[in-house]
């Protein structure tokens, strides 16, 4: 099992902020400067953990993102983790942190994803905890 937590707020870009550009006439999306950030950012957070053989066969990843509290959430929240129901969308906030683990080589391909578990929540301790290990067959 390879386990990384990547303490403070995490980034709020997702994989949808891009920018199109015209180039011989035809559009082209690339990745805004916010998005290149966001991913360098992961790429330099998750170097520390990255394993000596990527994960093979099928994989689990449990990702867990930690945001601070809004400022006007409820005292009895402080303490403890609240699920998000706010942006940015779950599913285009992690598209760039799946990019970054596999660029590191944690696993070949995003295609051996079997089982994904994520959540997002507001909570004292924030930053993104990630899990990842091989689904014995």
């Amino acid at each position: 099992m390879i386990t990384a937590f990547i303490p403070g707020e995490p980034p709020r870009v997702t994989a949808q902020m891009k920018k199109t550009i015209c180039r011989g006439g035809k559009p082209l999306h690339v990745d805004s400067p916010e998005l290149k950030e966001a991913k360098k950012f992961f790429f330099e957070k998750l170097m520390p953990f990255r394993p000596s053989m990527p994960l093979s066969g099928p994989v689990c990843i449990r990702i867990k993102w930690v945001f601070p509290h809004r400022s006007d959430a409820p005292k009895r929240w402080l303490m403890t983790e609240v699920s998000k129901d706010t942006a940015p969308d779950l599913d285009n906030l992690e598209k760039a942190l799946l990019d970054s683990i596999q660029k590191l080589g944690f696993y070949g391909n995003d295609g051996q994803i079997a089982d994904k578990h994520t959540r997002k929540f507001w909570g004292p301790h924030t930053g993104i905890f990630i899990e990842m290990e091989e689904i014995k067959l």
